[in-house]
């Protein structure tokens, strides 16, 4: 249950995105300029910002172990995806890197932030 409640909150983020998408509620522009926006500015202060005003950084190695881990479980599963799909040779590198690599600062740090939500680990990481 806790694994549900940890990565339902994101999920539902990401459905709500796609339904307003597909709905036409925003515009493929709008998506476009919101996503360079967020991804340049906003990630960068956000990370600067809890680093420069947390206190407490014994989270950190255990941070880095579950992004370490999830990236590599994700490359894993690329790759193996890659063959099941039997992908040509020349595209597999693109393919693999494209997998993980875009989610591990969007959904990566939300689902870190919700996973020490409460355990005293969650300064550096409480997007709130």
């Amino acid at each position: 249950m806790y694994t549900i409640n940890t990565l339902a909150p994101v999920f539902l983020v990401i459905a709500l995105g796609v339904v307003l998408r597909r709905t036409g509620f925003v515009s493929t522009e709008f998506v476009r300029g919101a996503n360079r926006l967020v991804y340049w500015v906003g990630l960068p202060c956000l990370l600067f910002y809890k680093l420069a005003t947390t206190s407490d950084y014994s989270g950190g190695g255990m941070t880095f172990l579950i992004v370490l881990l999830g990236m590599v479980g994700c490359i894993l599963a690329a790759f193996a995806a890659a063959f099941a799909f039997h992908l040509p040779v020349q595209k597999i590198g693109t393919f693999v890197q494209g997998s993980y690599r875009g989610n591990l600062a969007y959904v990566g740090l939300a689902v870190i932030s919700q996973t020490f939500a409460g355990s005293g680990h969650d300064a550096a990481f409480k997007l709130g």
